[in-house]
């Protein structure tokens, strides 16, 4: 991750690679509970992403649901 001057750090998208700009949309933030237990909340390990790039690789039907928020 690199330094950026409007928000501190630059994070890379999980999927293609690239540096996601700080937009109205991007990035969105991928929380992993490892071994997750009902109630279990906080992510063991968090990736970034566009928004366009984790749409893309959902499930048709998760992508609907997604999409709709």
């Amino acid at each position: 991750m690199a330094e950026s001057a409007d928000h501190g750090v630059q994070v890379s998208c999980a999927f293609c690679g690239e540096g996601v700009q700080y937009t109205d949309e991007d990035p969105i933030a991928l929380g992993i509970v490892e071994h997750w237990r009902p109630y279990d909340e906080q992510p063991d390990r968090t990736f970034y992403a566009h928004r366009g790039c984790f749409a893309a690789n959902l499930h048709p039907e998760l992508r609907e649901l997604f999409e709709e928020h």
